[in-house]
């Protein structure tokens, strides 16, 4: 129930950040770049080399945090 909870809050966050220019703290320049995939939701945002994983750890980075543990894939290196 839980994460049915945050996967609401998170999915359309993450959207609005990819949507947004990173001049203003999106990350509209980022998905240009690489494309976003949750493992655990139905989201796959951007162009590029993939970088998978939770939709919360996608979040963290959209908004300029660090990459976590948990994501992978051959974009990560552009993250």
């Amino acid at each position: 129930m839980h994460d049915v909870v945050a996967h609401r809050a998170v999915v359309p966050a993450l959207r609005h950040q990819a949507r947004t220019r990173a001049s203003l703290g999106g990350a509209e320049e980022l998905v240009s770049r690489v494309r976003l995939v949750a493992t655990a939701a139905d989201v796959a945002l951007g162009d590029g080399p993939e970088v998978r994983g939770p939709v919360l750890d996608l979040l963290l980075v959209a908004c300029g945090r660090p990459a976590g543990r948990d994501l992978d894939g051959p974009g990560l290196h552009h993250v």
